[in-house]
């Protein structure tokens, strides 16, 4: 399912993914993001990114580090949003509509195009617009000097000058007193911009106010005088030359365009808005839209501002109307239709005589017919421009009737409903009112209860916003409630919403239609009783938001039916259709849905739906899982229940992406499911998540939900449920290289299956644990639990569990140094891999066998099985394996001596096992890192490196991560020519070798005690370690080891003045190394030509 995405670079960056903000945290993503933006669809190159991201003094490896920057933004911004590699540089592939700023220009290019046509209404509308497309400065929070100079200013004046426009425009057609407060500011913030003076000075005379006008022009002299030493230009000259002689007319436009019709006499006119709210906060873009949108003077305008119940829309479309009494000279007419409230909603026979007598007619004129009526009404209205605010509406049927049919009056309706049916017959503008925002609610709660006691409490009213849901009303009403009790804090007020029943305490003592819960039952009363069972068994949903899907599970329907349904509710503004296919509740309406579950349906009833949403997560993520090909062995499932039918998936790609979208949904609902219903083993959609969570890397939601399922098991002495929990979290924290916690619960586990009779699960918890014992050292164990998973694994055909113990056993005999058992052992769990098409399986043995024909010195090959294994991590989407293509691709670099190179692959590693939280990679590529950056002679950042990687191996137990940094600080030790140092910490990694049977860390290790030997003058000694080391590596295959002994065993004898000897292993290495094609081969080759001349 393809997510929408939008980009807003006309103020703050902001990313919103399904309408969802989406945090870019890095001050240079964010320099590139928008350097992509800019330039959408088209190839940017690597230069003018890195000029953009770090200005004119790019770091040396730039290049290396945009690499970095943009796989964090794939990461982040996920397969919705394509960065693709071109040559010598990236293109973002979206539709530039998604992009504000390209949508800015077109509304610009409509605004000139009405403008020249003489569609005055129209052309300030799009202005209007584009304007409001803007938050801010242009990428203020965008950290890069080129884009600031470059491409800010170039953006500000663009929208500067549309304003310039727009007021023109709105001069035109007579708006002339409500600009002059707009202008104003214009002129206090730009103030050496003179057009926004001429067009105050214009509208100041307009309106009547000719001295202002004249003193406006004295201020903008003196200002033009004191700061740039110049007179008024020309075009502030002519207006105040027409200032002064009043020739400056009071309707015509100060420039060519269409005429704006001559303002009738004055008379009295109906104006019945309610009073607007004194402290009115916040809602200035829909206030901006709706005033904008009822100006479009094109036939008679209708917007319906359609929101949930207590959400403000009455105070909102209140203070729109008076905030547009200029533009309807002939009247406003006001009527709450009471499509809400107790007792019937008013009809058209109800309403058309208020209006017609409001408007002039005798009352014994008024007809009893409503047609009649309707006829006289629209008649009435011809030649005028009167708006209407029609209150409280419940169907479009109730509204057509009281509608204008002539050009020049303009129709806000207010409704919980959406009213699409006005959309089909007149066109109508639906304007959506959502919760306040947190500077909103500020705002309101300090105009009531006090700007000090809200600062001085700002937490407590943070809590009490959440628990208003953000609701104006809830809000007004708890703001209330604290100035009647002055003793109370916000703080304590807090607790007694949060102690008690939220919607019984927002109400107002003695006035029980000031209340959010019977504002929320004049709704839910309206409902029919299919739409209020739906709207109730929503309640039972603990995610963020639901699905078609979701509620048709919850509810027993088809598909179809629940989405009709969620559309109903959405019309009634009861829940809300927040993206494609997606609806949520508000807070407090979510309590009241759970509120009226509670008091209408049987406990059975709802842990029934529970238990079918449940079933039906848990299978759509099993489906999901299997398409990404997952390696886990899944647990046994119970019988599906009637009636539910899961998500089904065609590709790993849309398996996945559903997974994400709805990961939030599924986590928060194993802990929902555990509290009200743990006897229907909820663990088991902990089960079926793990395989997403193992291939994503997603460690936080891994806990928390195995830890839930733990606890769920536990409660009803589920077994099988803590065994499959127990295994879980053992699973999660070998992944995240927390050895000594992995190891405790499979010991767990193992215990726990002697009451269990599931072979299967037995294998797959050896098999792991046989993982964990790998990499603490402990390789008689780990073999010995990996053998005993794979005699039950033939006997019983469990070929996926096989093949997950077969590349873990060919992991002990990587270490033992036995490449050739090893890469047996790979090429077998490849081959079972290959038979169940098992990607991972796959791609983890070709990775195994790329380090396995490296270290034997074919580094092409090895070189080819990384990057087969790395196209297919990509192709089953598992990220949790990304880092593993960098560390494959940095050994095989490290040994051809290109360090640099090598230390970017390590890096790239690093840093992607840094997002995913896995210790234990981060240890492995630190490693690597500080490998590569000794080889390239950068010793104090080598150092660095080994010892983060020595901290992290000694706080996890992570044996092989010691014995590496031990050695590579040896090694660091050994150039700086600290060499008692270099000589004890070599003896301690080879202490760790031993101990751990590390054959293969063993023979690095004494190739760096040898060299530090050679550099104390311990040439016997060095000789001693570099035959050793030449005997195990010729044991084990591993050729770039022998190559190095020899060469080394040459260097020994030599000092010895064994010549002869020197010269026949520096003869031997030769033949190794060359072989290889690693550079020592050049150093041994110009040893053995000094010796023999």
């Amino acid at each position: 399912m393809s997510r929408s995405v939008e980009f807003r670079v006309l103020g703050p960056l902001q990313v919103l993914l399904d309408a969802e903000p989406l945090l870019v945290r890095a001050g240079r993503q964010r320099a590139l993001l928008v350097s992509l933006l800019l330039r959408a669809g088209t190839s940017v190159s690597v230069d003018e990114l890195a000029a953009n991201v770090w200005g004119e003094d790019p770091p040396a490896r730039a290049r290396a580090t945009l690499q970095t920057y943009v796989m964090r933004l794939r990461q982040l911004l996920g397969p919705s949003v394509p960065i693709k590699t071109v040559p010598d540089g990236y293109l973002i592939d979206i539709d530039e509509k998604t992009i504000d700023l390209m949508r800015f220009e077109p509304l610009i290019e409509q605004g000139e195009q009405a403008r020249a046509a003489g569609n005055l209404q129209a052309a300030s509308a799009a202005f209007a617009a584009a304007l409001g497309l803007w938050r801010g400065p242009a990428l203020v929070d965008v950290p890069s000097e080129v884009l600031h100079r470059d491409e800010v200013p170039r953006l500000d004046e663009r929208r500067l000058h549309v304003l310039e426009r727009r007021v023109e425009v709105d001069l035109e057609l007579g708006r002339h007193s409500e600009l002059v407060a707009e202008l104003s500011r214009l002129t206090s913030d730009h103030p050496l911009r003179e057009r926004f003076w001429a067009q105050l000075m214009v509208a100041l005379y307009r309106s009547g106010r000719q001295s202002e006008a004249l003193a406006a022009y004295q201020r903008v002299s003196r200002l033009l005088g004191d700061e740039l030493g110049i007179d008024p230009g020309d075009e502030l000259r002519r207006v105040h030359s027409q200032v002064l002689t009043g020739s400056i007319n009071a309707v015509t436009p100060m420039s060519s365009g269409g005429h704006v019709v001559a303002v009738k006499p004055e008379r009295v006119v109906p104006s019945q808005l309610p009073a607007d709210i004194p402290d009115f906060v916040g809602r200035d873009e829909a206030v901006s839209l709706i005033v904008a949108l009822l100006r479009t003077a094109q036939g008679v305008p209708v917007v319906t501002l359609a929101g949930p119940p207590g959400v403000g829309k009455t105070a909102l479309a209140v203070h729109a109307a008076h905030r547009m009494r200029a533009d309807f000279p002939d009247g406003q007419l006001y009527v709450n239709l009471r499509g809400y409230a107790p007792g019937p909603p008013l009809s058209a026979v109800d309403v058309l005589p208020r209006f017609l007598r409001a408007l002039g007619t005798e009352p014994d004129e008024v007809p009893l017919d409503q047609d009649e009526q309707e006829a006289m009404f629209r008649s009435t209205l011809t030649g005028q421009r009167v708006l209407l605010l029609l209150d409280n509406a419940s169907s479009a049927e109730q509204i057509r009737p009281l509608l204008p049919g002539s050009p020049g009056c303009a129709v806000l309706v207010t409704s919980r409903d959406t009213l699409r049916g006005l959309a089909v017959s007149h066109a109508a503008s639906n304007v959506r009112l959502d919760v306040l925002d947190w500077p909103e609610t500020r705002s309101l709660l300090a105009g009531i209860v006090g700007a000090d006691e809200v600062a001085s409490q700002l937490d407590a009213a943070l809590e009490l916003a959440a628990l208003c849901a953000h609701l104006p009303l809830a809000l007004r009403i708890a703001a209330a409630n604290l100035v009647s009790r002055p003793e109370l804090s916000i703080a304590d007020y807090v607790e007694e919403l949060r102690a008690g029943n939220r919607l019984a305490a927002l109400a107002v003592e003695g006035d029980e239609r000031v209340a959010v819960h019977a504002a929320f039952d004049l709704s839910y009363a309206a409902l029919k009783p299919e739409l209020a069972q739906m709207f109730r068994v929503l309640s039972l949903a603990p995610g963020t938001d639901f699905t078609p899907e979701m509620a048709a599970a919850l509810s027993g329907l088809t598909t179809q039916d629940a989405r009709r349904r969620l559309d109903r509710l959405a019309t009634a503004n009861l829940i809300a259709n927040h993206a494609p296919s997606r609806y949520q509740f508000h807070d407090l309406l979510r309590d009241y849905a759970a509120e009226r579950l509670a008091f209408e349906e049987g406990r059975a009833d709802s842990k029934l739906a529970l238990r079918r949403l449940v079933d039906w997560a848990v299978r759509s993520v099993d489906n999901a899982t299997s398409a990404m090909k997952s390696t886990l062995f899944r647990f046994p499932r119970p019988a599906p229940l009637d009636g539910v039918v899961p998500r089904t998936f065609s590709t790993s790609t849309e398996a996945l992406t559903w997974l994400d979208v709805e990961r939030a949904n599924l986590v928060a609902l194993v802990a929902h499911a555990v509290e009200r219903d743990p006897e229907n083993s909820p663990w088991q959609l902990a089960d079926a998540l793990r395989g997403y969570f193992y291939t994503q890397g997603l460690a936080a939601e891994w806990r928390e939900t195995a830890k839930a399922g733990l606890l769920g098991a536990r409660a009803p002495r589920d077994e099988l449920g803590q065994l499959a929990m127990l295994s879980s979290l053992g699973t999660l924290y070998w992944v995240t290289g927390q050895h000594r916690n992995a190891l405790g619960y499979y010991q767990q586990a193992i215990a726990l299956q002697e009451h269990i009779v599931l072979p299967e699960a037995e294998a797959a918890v050896l098999s792991n644990a046989g993982s964990v014992y790998i990499d603490l050292g402990e390789l008689e164990h780990a073999a010995d639990h990996l053998e005993r998973a794979l005699v039950i694994t033939r006997r019983i055909g469990a070929f996926q569990v096989q093949a997950n113990a077969l590349f873990n056993l060919g992991g002990v005999y990587l270490q033992l140094g036995h490449l050739d058992r090893a890469a047996t052992t790979f090429e077998e769990a490849l081959e079972v891999g290959t038979r169940i098409d098992s990607w991972i399986t796959q791609a983890n043995s070709m990775r195994a066998l790329g380090e396995v024909y490296a270290l034997r010195g074919d580094l092409d090959l090895g070189a080819s099985y990384f990057m087969s294994a790395s196209e297919l991590y990509e192709r089953a989407a598992a990220r949790n394996f990304g880092h593993t293509m960098h560390e494959g691709m940095a050994i095989t670099l490290i040994m051809r001596g290109r360090f640099e190179e090598a230390a970017l692959e390590a890096s790239a590693a690093m840093q992607i096992a840094q997002d995913l939280e896995n210790v234990k990679s981060v240890c492995d590529a630190k490693n690597l890192l500080g490998r590569a950056l000794e080889g390239a002679g950068r010793y104090p950042e080598a150092l660095e490196q080994f010892s983060s990687a020595l901290a992290i191996a000694v706080e996890t137990g992570y044996s092989w991560g010691l014995c590496s940094a031990r050695r590579g600080l040896a090694s660091s030790y050994r150039a700086a020519g600290r060499f008692s140092e270099a000589l004890e910490m070599a003896t301690s990694a080879l202490e760790e070798a031993g101990r751990s049977q590390f054959r293969q860390a063993e023979m690095e290790v004494l190739l760096v005690l040898g060299r530090t030997h050679l550099d104390m003058s311990d040439a016997s000694s060095a000789l001693e370690c570099a035959l050793r080391a030449a005997s195990v590596g010729t044991d084990s295959g591993h050729r770039w080891v022998v190559g190095r002994a020899l060469q080394l065993a040459g260097d020994a004898a030599f000092s010895l003045g064994d010549f002869s000897s020197a010269r026949s292993h520096w003869s031997s290495a030769l033949d190794v190394l060359s072989a290889i094609g690693t550079p020592e081969a050049s150093v041994v080759r110009a040893q053995l030509l000094d010796v023999t001349t």
